[in-house]
């Protein structure tokens, strides 16, 4: 099983969910059974600090689906790409599960 390089885009500002499969690799899209899981995704600016630590909700274990919702106060940032990693965190099983970028896009507008 490895890692995912995994990429999303949002608003600045934008609440969001973001949607995720756990499957066995890019080839092999079988669903990895993800049930009882601890998963958190984390993301840094360019030095490296944390600016969003959120944890995933299992959907459907047996199917390896999950999500993590964003909230309107994490988005709001500096339009530009910054770097998240999703980690399984269960004692004696912490595992990266993923990475990537997530871009943050023109700021959205309230009436």
């Amino acid at each position: 099983m490895a890692s995912a390089q995994l990429s999303f885009a949002c608003a600045r500002g934008e609440a969001v969910t973001v949607n995720c499969t756990h499957v066995t690799s890019a080839t092999d899209s079988t669903a990895i059974n993800i049930t009882g899981w601890t998963i958190v995704m984390t993301a840094r600016d360019d030095n490296g600090n944390v600016f969003i630590t959120e944890a995933g909700t299992v959907d459907v274990g047996a199917s390896g689906t999950y999500h993590f919702t964003l909230t309107h106060a994490e988005t709001m940032r500096p339009r530009k790409s910054y770097k998240f990693d999703i980690w399984r965190t269960d004692s004696g099983s912490e595992k990266i599960m993923g990475f990537g970028y997530f871009d943050v896009t023109d700021e959205v507008l309230y009436a």
